[in-house]
């Protein structure tokens, strides 16, 4: 294995400070991999302050790549500014940045490399953790055409990263001009997408588009509710005044402000549902959509029913729905009519929560299956599970981390409140229960208990887990949520050097090891 190490060391008495670069080379083997992370990580009279390298943590420049499309950037005579603009604000959350007029040198960008540009965006203020910006980037090219993107969603987390230009157009749900559509170049910031240009007050809206065909309309209502994180919203009656939509523009087109029960957070799912009452041929008639999925960036968006009707619920429901859809592009591929696993272990059609985690599903339709024992019984074997884990592309051990996580108050007491139903006799109606105890969870998913320390998943805390405990310390690998939470063995909540020395300790068979190899319960 060949390591490039690159260091700023400042000791701790002094300003002085010392760059260290050494290219080492060693047989990949985990004690020798182990032994230099732990000494790099355990420098006790220096500090060690960044690599050189400039990471999403640190960095406080957002990037744009022009797309060959765009055109040739334009110049000043000198050559020493680009005409590619950022344009950066505020939408909710945070301090107030600087305001800017469009496309100004206040705005300018800098070339970095090749088609790249950047915006330092200290030149307007701090970007703070649970705010929400729109951003838009512009170029002149030496045709004299304008091109720029559409207004993206952006949040603290995309500083560093770079807006990757697409080559099709945006059109905001009322806006008659096209953008082109942009897209965060790193994976966990795709969900931040674009924004239609509406004001700050529609910004905070969604919309509902009534068709015509349902007749004339009476009231329109949109119930939204908590899915998964983010700050409670306030609780409302189904079709209540507190839910009443504004009617916009003179049309079928209704608002609904989402600042009237809460915030909307990045990083968060919600639930919406349309209803409208309708005068049809005399006779007062109430439509709505299905249940669909919607996230922050769905705000300023507008939701249309398709000619499909859906039967929702359990399978004996009887309640026929209408399928809604997001006018953006962008939110149709993540969001729309929401998936869920039914009683029957079924995945329905349409779209998972974009940020619940996918084991959640499954632990949570787990231990829903105690509630309702006469449809659930027998749905939830083992190999049902795993199917439903494959489905899901997750595995039986993060289903029950998750599931303890979830409930571990039950899993403790193994209160009849949580009984999970093992067998249920229709005839007689005698039920044979799985009280939810860790061993009994982790049977019915067909696995050994996981213990605290074992990150790579091979049932016992060893020296291979310390190096993946090191290599994520060092920014050199990456554990997962599940991961995480075995690695944390010292319990404070994160996972540190501590945590690395504990498992060290452990595999040395010496005292102060913590909870490393006890049996996550």
């Amino acid at each position: 294995m060949r390591f490039i190490i690159e260091l700023f060391i400042v000791h701790k008495s002094s300003d002085k400070s010392l760059k260290i670069k050494g290219e080492i080379n060693v047989k990949k083997t985990a004690k020798i991999v182990s032994a230099l992370l732990s000494l790099v990580l355990t420098v006790s009279s220096f500090s060690v302050l960044s690599a050189v390298t400039a990471s999403a943590a640190t960095d406080t420049k957002v990037y744009v790549e022009i797309p060959d499309f765009w055109g040739e950037v334009k110049w000043n005579s000198k050559h020493t500014q680009a005409a590619v603009y950022c344009h950066l604000y505020r939408i909710y959350g945070g301090s107030p940045l600087k305001e800017t007029t469009f496309a100004t040198s206040k705005e300018r960008c800098t070339w970095e490399h090749d088609n790249v540009y950047s915006f330092d965006t200290t030149a307007l203020g701090t970007i703070e953790e649970g705010a929400l910006y729109g951003v838009r980037f512009v170029s002149d090219n030496t045709n004299g055409e304008r091109n720029q993107t559409c207004d993206m969603a952006m949040a603290i987390q995309c500083l560093g990263d770079t807006m990757i230009v697409k080559n099709n157009p945006y059109l905001a749900p009322f806006d008659d001009v096209h953008d082109y559509i942009g897209e965060w170049s790193d994976p966990n910031n795709k969900h931040l997408g674009p924004l239609s240009k509406l004001n700050l007050y529609d910004k905070m809206s969604v919309f509902f588009e009534v068709p015509e065909k349902w007749g004339e309309v009476v009231n329109v209502y949109c119930h939204l509710y908590n899915v998964y994180g983010g700050s409670p919203l306030e609780e409302t009656t189904f079709a209540s005044k507190k839910e009443r939509c504004i009617r916009k523009y003179d049309s079928n087109v209704y608002s609904f402000n989402t600042l009237s029960l809460g915030e909307i957070e990045p990083n968060a799912d919600y639930g919406v549902v349309f209803v409208a009452d309708c005068i049809k041929d005399g006779e007062t008639i109430r439509y709505q959509t299905c249940d669909m999925t919607m996230g922050i960036q769905c705000l300023g968006d507008k939701v249309k029913v398709t000619d499909e009707t859906h039967s929702s619920g359990a399978a004996d429901s009887t309640m026929r729905q209408y399928i809604g859809e997001w006018s953006s592009p962008f939110n149709q591929e993540l969001f729309g009519e929401k998936s869920y696993i039914d009683a029957l272990g079924n995945i329905t059609p349409g779209k998972l929560p974009l940020n619940m985690p996918k084991a959640k599903h499954i632990a949570d339709r787990l231990y829903q299956s105690a509630f309702n024992m006469k449809v659930s019984a027998g749905f939830f074997t083992t190999e049902r599970l795993n199917e439903l884990e494959a489905a899901l592309g997750v595995t039986a051990r993060e289903v029950y981390v998750q599931y303890v996580l979830d409930y571990k108050d039950i899993v403790e007491q193994g209160v009849a409140s949580g009984e999970l139903v093992d067998k249920y006799d229709k005839e007689t109606g005698e039920a044979e229960f799985l009280i939810p105890t860790a061993e009994r969870v982790a049977e019915r998913l067909g696995i050994v208990i996981p213990v605290l320390g074992d990150v790579d998943g091979d049932d016992e805390a060893s020296i291979n887990d310390v190096t993946e405990i090191q290599m994520y310390l060092a920014k050199l690998g990456e554990l997962s949520f599940t991961q995480t939470v075995l690695a944390d063995v010292d319990g404070d909540g994160q996972v540190t050097i501590n945590d690395a020395t504990c498992v060290q300790l452990y595999c040395a068979s010496l005292d102060g090891s913590g909870k490393t190899n006890a049996e996550f319960v």
